[in-house]
């Protein structure tokens, strides 16, 4: 994989992560991937969002068939556009 196709790819993948993000806007990954291709993307300017796992609790009574009352959620932090 030549050292552009790594630049897309990373380019790619934070314009998936942004719109992961941003589930309320149906168009983040169209626009940001607009953006990609026209070049405003470029010199360290770039979508980009970190997912992580963080863990949520049932309401107070409320457990799973199997005694927890937590289960893991993906969240996405440090959300950037250009």
């Amino acid at each position: 994989m030549s050292v552009q196709q790594k630049i897309d790819q990373r380019l790619v993948e934070g314009a998936l992560n942004y719109a992961a993000a941003d589930r309320s806007d149906p168009f983040a990954f169209n626009r940001a991937m607009t953006h990609i291709k026209n070049g405003i993307c470029k010199d360290g300017a770039t979508y980009e969002a970190h997912p992580t796992q963080e863990m949520r609790h049932l309401e107070p009574g409320m457990v799973f068939s199997d005694g927890t009352n937590t289960y893991p959620v993906t969240v996405y932090r440090e959300v950037k556009r250009p």
